[in-house]
């Protein structure tokens, strides 16, 4: 997962943080996501209990909620990888 900020690949997903690995990471979590909102705050600050925010993927796949987006907005400012993604989800394997 390592890129810049609004990195694209040939696949229908972007990077849309500029979060990078500081550090060695003995566990990750990712989390795919739509519009989860208040479950997607508390899930991260939940986890933000054991991992860094480095420590932290979320796939957004076709969100269009605004406030889960200032949501990912936010943690993306704190060091989350937030990926944004698009296309149908039966092709998730290509969006790699």
């Amino acid at each position: 997962f390592m890129a810049t900020t609004n990195a694209t690949t040939d696949k229908e997903c972007t990077l849309a943080s500029s979060a990078f690995h500081r550090h060695s990471s003995k566990a990750r979590i990712i989390v795919f996501q739509r519009d989860g909102g208040k479950q997607l705050q508390n899930l991260i600050k939940h986890y933000k209990h054991v991992l860094d925010y480095d420590d932290i993927v979320l796939i957004d796949h076709l969100g269009v909620d605004p406030h889960t987006n200032s949501i990912l907005d936010h943690y993306a400012n704190l060091g989350v990888h937030v990926w944004r993604c698009h296309g149908p989800w039966t092709r998730k394997a290509e969006m790699w």
